[in-house]
């Protein structure tokens, strides 16, 4: 069965220098500005509408997308209401209801609100930021690791502290780390699940349907799983 396309008139205005969109109905008798777009589905008509309105758009992830206008970056809802102002040098993609947040060369963390206008979650002040993962979030400050976390008492529950740092598992609550040339494994507070005697660490694999990480001890190999359990 073939596809329809569907039909939408949107409107394109400005107030207080930023655009503002409007959609109308087909038999709604409008004046100014208006673009008349044709699509498959509703996406695709709002890429249609970013891609006139802004230089470069994201995806929509969590109900929000970044876009960018003058070569800096901004949040946009689903409504296509410009949430969050084009000011920031790059923005990264929503997850668990945070997104990173790039100005001068260093990151922060806007906290994303359906329901309301986005807020600063943390200061501008790390080197790097990688995305929340499982309620906690990889900073870097002063070539040292450390996590946030996303609740207020929590912002930077685990100091930053280690020399390698790595995100924590979508599934189990541990992450591995780099204490003192070792590497091993802390859990959402910071404590250690296994302690760091490991005198390597590879990337994940697969294991009899499991995931698990190469460790080595004394060029011992062993497996060592994202619940803190190891075995050769």
């Amino acid at each position: 069965m073939a596809r329809e396309k569907i039909t939408m008139r949107v409107g394109i205005t400005s107030r207080n220098g930023f655009p503002v969109i409007k959609t109308y109905g087909s038999k709604e008798q409008v004046s100014g500005f208006v673009l008349e777009l044709e699509g498959y589905d509703i996406s695709e008509i709002a890429d249609q509408i970013l891609d006139y309105v802004y230089e470069s758009h994201g995806s929509f992830r969590e109900g929000f997308a970044g876009v960018c206008r003058g070569r800096l970056w901004g949040f946009i809802n689903l409504g296509l209401t410009e949430v969050v102002e084009p000011k920031y040098e790059s923005v990264g993609s929503v997850s668990e209801g945070f997104a990173t947040i790039q100005k001068e060369g260093k990151y922060g963390y806007l906290k994303m609100r359906e329901q309301a206008y986005p807020t600063k979650w943390t200061d501008i002040q790390y080197d790097d930021a990688n995305s929340f993962c499982n309620g906690r979030a990889r900073v870097k400050k002063d070539e040292l690791y450390g996590y946030i976390g996303d609740s207020y008492d929590s912002k930077e529950v685990i100091p930053i502290i280690f020399e390698e740092a790595y995100d924590f598992d979508h599934t189990y609550p541990y992450a591995v780390v780099k204490e003192n040339g070792k590497y091993g494994v802390i859990d959402k507070s910071g404590d250690w699940v296994v302690d760091p005697i490991f005198d390597e660490y590879y990337t994940s694999s697969q294991r009899e349907g499991s995931s698990y990480y190469n460790a080595v001890i004394d060029d011992r190999l062993y497996y060592l799983y994202p619940n803190g359990h190891y075995e050769e």
